[in-house]
């Protein structure tokens, strides 16, 4: 087995535990520290988003109010995270992704939200839909990263 397959099933592996256990986290009945880490998370996926648009503070005011951890985390206590709220977020965060992302993330990037979305409509729980969300925004973001460094390194330069 060569190193490549080794570290693509080991980072798989890595991504399905933690989806798991954010599942887990969000089901009820919910534990406090499931909450606060849970919320730590979507709050954090929105500082990911803003840390691709470092000098664009519309957009942060934009993500800040799309994305309100504390309305989130009453929302999660209270069981009132419904279909509609899943769907918005997903449109939300994939919109904002797909308008950021080389044209070459853009077919993918469709597909996931499009399967996100899909789960949603179907009446799955968003304790299985945003584990989902997570892992496949954090990789969206982490290609962004790569195929900007270069871009970045080059403009630094004198």
């Amino acid at each position: 087995m060569s190193d490549t397959v080794l570290s693509e099933r080991v980072a798989e592996a890595m991504k399905r535990g933690f989806s798991d256990l954010v599942r887990e986290a969000m089901e009820h009945p919910l534990e406090e520290e499931g909450v606060e880490w849970v919320t730590r998370l979507y709050e954090e996926l929105g500082q990911r988003l803003m840390s691709l648009t470092p000098r664009r503070e519309d957009l942060h005011l934009l993500i800040h109010e799309a994305m309100d951890p504390s309305l989130f985390r009453q929302m999660l206590i209270h069981d009132a995270i419904d279909r509609a709220d899943v769907i918005g977020l997903v449109s939300f965060v994939m919109g904002h992704l797909l308008r950021l992302c080389a044209p070459s993330q853009d077919a993918l990037l469709v597909k996931v939200r499009d399967d996100l979305v899909s789960m949603a409509e179907r009446g799955e729980p968003s304790s299985s839909v945003f584990p989902l969300l997570l892992v496949e925004v954090h990789s969206a973001c982490d290609e962004i990263d790569n195929l900007s460094r270069p871009i970045l390194e080059r403009l630094a330069r004198p």
